[in-house]
């Protein structure tokens, strides 16, 4: 028997935050896996940010839309997938909404993706200046800046 495949939305940050469709199954009552899809692999746009990836398994809540219509959003994750970069992609998104602590053990634990971010800086990729902004937070807690 085949599970059907019914669509959520995940926060994006592409300039603004925005919610996007993607597919899902249902595994329990309120807890959903992400499926890969075009939303993920259709085009690439460094600039975009997604919460959730391929392989999570999240947990949603009702949302009514500013149109009236109501979807299921995830609003936490249970258990995370093996999308490719997924710890790199949770730092930027994690960051650019202001929602990392800010000390030692969070620089130390995105050591290299800030690392990674900074270089991308440095060739002119665009990275989001709030995304900088946290970054520059949390390099003073590095001991060996010049690594980073």
């Amino acid at each position: 028997m085949s599970v059907p495949i019914e669509q959520i939305y995940i926060q994006l940050l592409d300039g603004t935050t925005v919610l996007v469709p993607v597919n899902a199954i249902k595994l329990l009552n309120n807890q959903y896996e992400i499926l890969d899809d075009k939303e993920f692999t259709g085009y690439f746009d460094s600039s975009d940010i997604y919460e959730f990836y391929p392989g999570d398994i999240v947990e949603l809540e009702q949302h009514k839309f500013s149109d009236g219509k109501t979807g299921l959003v995830a609003t936490k994750l249970i258990n995370i997938g093996q999308w490719s970069d997924r710890k790199f992609n949770e730092f930027r998104f994690k960051a650019t909404l202001g929602q990392l602590k800010v000390n030692k053990q969070t620089a130390d634990k995105y050591r290299d993706e800030i690392s990674r971010i900074l270089k991308q800086k440095s060739s002119g990729q665009f990275i989001y200046p709030d995304l900088l902004n946290t970054i520059d937070k949390l390099t003073v807690f590095l001991i060996d800046k010049e690594e980073v």
